[in-house]
C-alpha cells in the first residue's frame, strides 16, 4: 500500500531529523529495507525514500556508506540502473552536494575490486550523460569548465583529476568529459588513442549520442569557440570534431556534424586568417598555461597514461572472457538437448580419454544418450523404450556408468566398455530390463573390476562376468 509506505518513511525520516543521535544504531538495519524500496513501482515512494537515504547520509562515514550500497545495488540491478538510475542520481545531487556525490562515485569506481570493468563503463556511460544533461548538475559543469584555466584553484583541478580517473573506463565519455572541460589538447590526444580501441556497435553509438548532445545548450560554448579561428586552441578543438566524424559511419549524427564543421572552416577561408602580434602573444599565454599544468593532477601525460592503463586492463578483462569462451566451446562438443519420439542428443567432455561427463537426453519414445568416455550417460524415456548405449575409448580409465528410466523396457548396450578397468559400468532402474553384454567377450585388463550390473525394481541385481554368464543377487548394490 503506497499510503503505508509513505507514512513509514515519512516517519522515519522525522525520527532521523529529531532523534539523529538515537537512530544511528538502526541505520544497520534499515537500509537494507531502504535499498530494496528504490525498485517500488511508485515514484513517489522512491522519492521520499531517497529524503530518508540523504537524511542517514548527512554524516560522512553514513554518506559513504549509502553511496557504496547504492552502487552495490546497480552492480547486482541492472534493470534498476536502467530505469531508475537517473532518477535516483539526480535526487541525491539535489539532496546532497552535487561534487561530493560524484567524486565518491567516482572514487569506488576508480578503486573499488568489487566492480566488475564492465559494471564500471556502464555506470560512468550512466553518470556522464546525467552530467552532460541534467539541470541539476550546472554548479558542477561550471566548475569543470574552469578547472583548466589559469584562475582555477586546487581543488578545482582535482574535482576534474578524480573524475577523469573513473571516466577512463568508458572512451567516449572520457572524451566528453575533456570536451565539457574546455581540455581540446587533451581530447586530441585521446582521440588519437580511438585508433589502439575495438570499434563496437555500443561505441558508434555512444559516439552518435555524443554529436547529438553537441547540439544541446550544455555545449554551447563549444560551438562559439569553433568560430574563434584564430585562438591557440582552435586547431584541437576542431581535429577533436573532425575525429567524431571519422568515426561516425554515414547517418544523421554524421551529416549534422558534418555540416556544422564545414561551416567553421568556410569562415576560415572567407577570414583569409594569418598570424598576427596579439595572436602569437595569447598563443605563448596559452603554452605558458600548459606548461604550469606539468606535474600537477592535470598534467595531460599523466591523464593519457591513466587512460592507457584502464584501456589495457579491458582488453586484458575481453582476452580473458574470449579464452574462457573458447574453452566452453572446446569442451562442449555437442550441447544436451532433448528429443522426443527421436534420438537425443549427446554431450561429451573436451578429454574423454581422461574421463568428465556426458549426458544424454530425454526421448519421450526413446532416447540415445551418448558418452564417449566420460564418468556418466543418463537416458530418460518415460512411457516407452529407452536405449542407454555407453562407450569408451581404450585406456580411459575410470568407471562408466549409465542410468535409465523408463515405464516400459530399458536395453543397455555396453559396447566396449570392458576394455577398461573400472567400477560399475552399468546401471538401470526399469520394470523390465535386456542386457546386451556384447563386450564381455573382449580380453579383461586387470587390475579391476569388469562387469555390467543392472538393478530392476525390486532390488535385485545381475552382474555379468567376462564370459557372458550370469550372477543373479537379491541385495541391493
Amino acid at each position: 500500500d503506497v499510503a503505508t509506505k509513505m507514512a513509514s518513511l515519512a516517519w522515519i525520516n522525522m525520527l532521523l531529523e529529531k532523534k539523529p543521535g538515537e537512530m544511528s544504531g538502526f541505520i544497520a538495519d534499515l537500509l537494507p529495507v531502504l535499498l530494496k524500496t528504490l525498485s517500488d513501482p511508485s515514484d513517489l515512494v522512491v522519492l521520499l525514500n531517497l529524503q530518508v537515504l540523504s537524511r542517514i547520509s548527512m554524516h560522512k562515514a553514513e554518506f559513504q556508506l549509502v553511496l557504496n550500497s547504492i552502487l552495490s545495488l546497480f552492480s547486482t540491478d541492472r534493470r534498476l540502473l536502467e530505469t531508475r538510475g537517473a532518477l535516483i542520481v539526480r535526487k541525491l545531487c539535489v539532496l546532497l552536494n552535487a561534487k561530493s556525490v560524484y567524486i565518491r562515485m567516482s572514487y569506488l569506481l576508480s578503486t573499488s575490486n568489487d566492480f566488475s570493468l564492465e559494471y564500471a563503463s556502464t555506470m560512468v556511460q550512466t553518470l556522464n550523460l546525467i552530467l552532460l544533461t541534467a539541470t541539476e548538475l550546472h554548479q558542477l559543469r561550471a566548475l569543470l569548465k574552469t578547472c583548466f584555466q589559469s584562475h582555477a584553484t586546487t581543488e578545482d583541478r582535482e574535482v576534474f583529476a578524480s573524475l577523469f580517473d573513473s571516466w577512463c573506463h568508458n572512451p567516449v565519455a572520457t572524451f566528453s568529459l575533456c570536451l565539457l572541460a574546455q581540455a581540446y589538447d587533451v581530447s586530441f590526444a585521446l582521440m588519437k588513442e580511438f585508433s589502439n580501441l575495438d570499434i563496437t556497435v555500443g561505441f558508434l553509438m555512444q559516439i552518435d549520442k555524443l554529436v547529438q548532445l553537441l547540439e544541446s545548450p550544455i555545449f554551447v560554448h563549444l560551438r562559439l569557440q569553433l568560430l574563434d579561428v584564430e585562438a591557440p586552441h582552435h586547431a584541437s578543438l576542431l581535429k577533436g570534431c573532425y575525429g567524431l566524424l571519422m568515426l561516425l559511419p554515414q547517418s544523421d549524427a554524421f551529416r549534422s556534424l558534418n555540416d556544422r564543421l564545414s561551416t567553421v572552416c568556410n569562415l576560415r577561408d572567407n577570414l583569409g586568417v594569418s598570424a598576427k602580434l596579439e595572436d602569437e602573444e595569447e598563443e605563448e599565454e596559452y603554452l605558458k598555461g600548459r606548461e604550469a599544468l606539468v606535474g600537477t593532477v592535470l598534467d595531460s601525460d599523466k591523464l593519457l597514461r591513466r587512460f592507457r592503463e584502464v584501456m589495457a586492463l579491458h582488453k586484458r578483462a575481453r582476452e580473458r572472457s574470449q579464452q574462457q569462451m573458447a574453452a566452453m566451446e572446446g569442451n562442449i562438443t555437442n550441447n544436451g538437448g532433448i528429443g522426443v519420439g527421436g534420438m537425443a542428443a549427446n554431450f561429451s567432455g573436451q578429454y574423454p580419454q581422461r574421463g568428465g561427463v556426458g549426458m544424454g537426453g530425454i526421448g519421450g519414445g526413446g532416447g540415445m544418450p551418448s558418452s564417449k568416455g566420460g564418468a556418466l550417460a543418463i537416458g530418460v524415456g518415460p512411457g516407452g523404450n529407452v536405449i542407454l548405449r555407453s562407450s569408451t575409448s581404450p585406456g580411459g580409465g575410470g568407471a562408466m556408468m549409465g542410468v535409465g528410466v523408463g515405464g516400459g523396457s530399458t536395453t543397455m548396450n555396453t559396447s566396449g566398455i570392458l576394455s577398461n578397468p573400472g567400477g560399475i559400468n552399468m546401471l538401470s532402474s526399469s520394470s523390465n530390463i535386456n542386457v546386451d553384454a556384447a563386450a564381455a567377450s573382449l580380453p579383461l585388463q586387470p587390475p579391476g573390476i569388469n562387469r555390467v550390473v543392472a538393478v530392476d525394481n525390486s532390488g535385485r541385481s545381475i552382474g555379468f562376468r567376462k564370459d557372458g554368464s550370469t550372477i543373479l543377487k537379491t541385495s541391493n548394490m
